[in-house]
């Protein structure tokens, strides 16, 4: 799948996400928005040419655009993304720590789609970022 494949998959999911209710899907709302975020990291590392086969290689990944581009605030979101997914396991988030995770998620791909727009090619440097 290429990258713009992804995105498209990631939008899908945060769509699908709305559907289900807090109260009343809270796992199933917590996998879509871990598929968005993860969907989104893959069309990330498909555009730059980075492995995307594990989980591992997501937070990497994830870790890696951070750095390249002095966004810390990336792994954080990302970090949310994954306690939402595991949430889907365990149940476990509070209906207001799922709003809020539910949030970052959008605010997450929402951003990865700007970079990835902005930078067809990962700069070598860090850079100041890009405004979303």
């Amino acid at each position: 799948m290429q990258a713009s494949a992804h995105l498209q998959v990631a939008r899908e999911f945060l769509a699908a996400s709305e559907s289900y209710s807090v109260a009343a899907a809270p796992l199933i709302k917590s996998e879509m928005l871990w598929c968005a975020a993860a969907h989104s990291v893959k069309a990330a590392a498909n555009q730059y040419g980075w492995t995307n086969d594990s989980h591992n290689d997501l937070f990497r990944a994830v870790s890696r655009l951070a750095r390249r581009l002095s966004e810390p605030r990336l792994t954080a979101e990302f970090n949310a993304a994954s306690r939402l997914h595991k949430n889907m396991y365990e149940g476990h988030l509070q209906p207001g720590r799922l709003i809020r995770d539910a949030a970052t998620v959008h605010r997450f791909v929402e951003r990865v789609d700007a970079i990835l727009a902005a930078y067809p090619r990962l700069p070598r440097r860090r850079t100041s970022g890009v405004q979303a």
